[in-house]
């Protein structure tokens, strides 16, 4: 019996370091030059996002939430919310503090003008937004994760290409 134990102990290392294998420490999104993110995977079950913004004026430059993670096969990993911060509104994102942002001026919200053509957004919409994790997918492939955030009613609100 202790020798059946301690080949299923062994096979179940085995399996999850293999799975585990591919992951690296972190993996890092680029918006730009005034916003990256990086997903950091800490263990084996616990991730942490961080927002870093580029402004010399701003009192709190980055902000980390903590959040778990499972590994669902090679290619997909599940991020869950470790229920630190809720998505009350279910637009899947949030924006940050605009008090916290006086100083830096691409992170204040600006007055919306009437574009004629394409509505692209502001510098506030596109920095400012920081995406929530919920239960989101994220699909790994040739060392590139990819994140695609969505709403509650299933809309694209977000697109994350970590490297």
């Amino acid at each position: 019996m202790k020798q059946n134990l301690l080949l299923l102990i062994a096979a179940t290392s085995i399996i999850s370091c293999s799975i585990h294998k591919g992951l690296k420490r972190s993996y890092v999104f680029h918006d730009g030059s005034k916003r990256k993110l990086i997903l950091s995977f800490q263990n084996d079950s616990i991730c942490a996002l961080k927002n870093i913004y580029d402004c010399d004026n701003l009192k709190n430059k980055e902000m980390t939430f903590k959040c778990k993670y499972k590994v669902i096969s090679s290619k997909y990993l599940l991020l869950i919310n470790d229920n630190a911060f809720i998505d009350t509104t279910g637009v899947g994102y949030f924006y940050f503090p605009e008090t916290d942002s006086l100083n830096c001026e691409f992170l204040q919200k600006k007055e919306k003008r009437i574009n004629i053509g394409p509505n692209y957004p502001t510098e506030y919409e596109r920095y400012g937004k920081i995406p929530y994790i919920t239960r989101d997918t994220i699909v790994s492939n040739k060392r590139r994760l990819t994140w695609i955030k969505k709403d509650n009613g299933n809309r694209v609100v977000g697109y994350y290409e970590f490297k």
